[in-house]
C-alpha cells in the first residue's frame, strides 16, 4: 500500500487538513490589509515585474491561458472521461471534476466576500476584471493536478512514477502561480490562497469519495 492509499485510510485526518486550509484562507482574507502582508505582496510583485522579457511574456501568457478557470474545468472533464473509460471507477472521475468545480465555487465565494482589488492596472499584461483574492487560475490548477495525482498514484505501482507525478504537478502549479504574478494581475497572497483552496477542497473530496472504500 503506497503513501496515498494509507492517507485515504484516515478520512477524518484528510478532512481536518482540508478544513484547516480553508480556514487559513478565510483568516488571510480578513488580514489582507495588514501592513506586513501588503508590503510582502508588493515586494514579490515588483520582483516579478523587474524580470519581464518578450520570451517570458509569451511563455507565461500561454501557461496562464491554458490553465485559466474555464480551461481547468474543460481539462477536468477530459481527465474524468479518460479515467472513467479506462478504470470504470466513477469515484476517480468524480474526484477530479468535483474538486475543480467545488474549488471554483469556493473561490467565487471568497472573491465575493473580500472584494480585493488587483494590482495597479498599469502592470497588467492581460485583461482581468473580477476580484483578486484568491487566484482562480491557481485554485483550479491545484485542484485539477492534485486530484489527478492522487488517482494516478493509486493506480501506479512504481514508486518512482508516483514521485515524478507529484513533482510534475507541483511544478505546473508553481508555474501557473508565477505566471499570474509575472502578468501583474495577482498578489502573492492571492496565489497562495488559491493553492490552499484547491488543495484543501481536493483533500476533503478525496476523503468523502475514496476514504471509505475498503480497497483502493
Amino acid at each position: 500500500m503506497n503513501a496515498t492509499a494509507k492517507l485515504l485510510r484516515s478520512p477524518k485526518l484528510l478532512i481536518s487538513i482540508g478544513a484547516l486550509c480553508l480556514l487559513i484562507v478565510t483568516g488571510l482574507g480578513f488580514a489582507l490589509k495588514n501592513s506586513l502582508i501588503t508590503a510582502e505582496d508588493t515586494d514579490v510583485l515588483n520582483d516579478f515585474l523587474a524580470r519581464r522579457s518578450d520570451t517570458a511574456t509569451s511563455v507565461l501568457t500561454f501557461i496562464s491561458t491554458i490553465f485559466d478557470p474555464a480551461g481547468t474545468i474543460l481539462l477536468s472533464l477530459l481527465v474524468s472521461a479518460v479515467l472513467w473509460f479506462t478504470t470504470r471507477h466513477w469515484r476517480y472521475a468524480a474526484l477530479v471534476c468535483g474538486s475543480v468545480a467545488a474549488s471554483a465555487a469556493i473561490t467565487y465565494t471568497f472573491k465575493s466576500i473580500f472584494h480585493r482589488s488587483r494590482p495597479p492596472l498599469v502592470d497588467h499584461l492581460v485583461n482581468e476584471t473580477d476580484f483578486s483574492f484568491p487566484s482562480g487560475h491557481v485554485t483550479g490548477t491545484t485542484a485539477l493536478l492534485v486530484s489527478t495525482a492522487i488517482v494516478l498514484t493509486l493506480l501506479t505501482a512504481r514508486r518512482s512514477t508516483r514521485v515524478l507525478t507529484w513533482i510534475i504537478s507541483a511544478a505546473i502549479i508553481a508555474a501557473v502561480a508565477g505566471s499570474r504574478l509575472y502578468l501583474g494581475v495577482h498578489w502573492f497572497s492571492d496565489t497562495a490562497a488559491g493553492s490552499l483552496v484547491g488543495f484543501g477542497t481536493t483533500l476533503i473530496l478525496s476523503a468523502l469519495l475514496l476514504g471509505k472504500k475498503k480497497e483502493i
